[in-house]
């Protein structure tokens, strides 16, 4: 018998060869058998208060889990928000480019019927300079030096 089982065996009145005072029968492999059952419940005991601690380690962890997926729901919402403020925004800019686009298109035609080539050529002369329009003319044929 173990030491535990021995100490078992001497509070409870037993001695490690014990036979029963009114029947006379040997209980030491009794006592024996009860003393390997308490050791067992006592390993299981021992288990379950060790994984109590685990279980409440398991617990704080679940919690700050679920809080930490509390704040990411929250900044998702935030992001969704965002996202659909900066779509309105872009489909607003996309607007007003195209608008611009129409503006430009109407100034250049409108331009074109009302600017003489003359007139043109008057421009991009002093947009690119009398050199390069004056090669232009001459390559067009409309210059005064052919």
């Amino acid at each position: 018998m173990s030491s535990s089982c021995a100490l078992l065996g001497m509070s409870l009145g037993l001695e490690v060869e014990a036979t029963c005072p009114v029947c006379s029968l040997d209980v030491s492999q009794d006592a024996s058998n009860l003393c390997q059952r308490f050791q067992k419940l006592q390993g299981t005991v021992n288990t379950l208060v060790d994984s109590t601690g685990d279980i409440a380690k398991d617990l704080e962890l679940q919690s700050q889990l679920q809080d930490n997926i509390l704040q990411l729901q929250g900044e998702c919402e935030r992001l969704n928000q965002t996202t659909s403020q900066l779509l309105q925004g872009d489909q607003l800019h996309q607007k007003n480019i195209e608008a611009l686009t129409d503006s430009i298109s109407r100034l250049e035609r409108k331009c074109i019927e009302e600017v003489s080539f003359d007139q043109m050529l008057m421009f991009l002369g002093f947009v690119l300079g009398p050199e390069v329009c004056c090669c232009e003319a001459l390559r067009s044929g409309t210059g005064s030096g052919t």
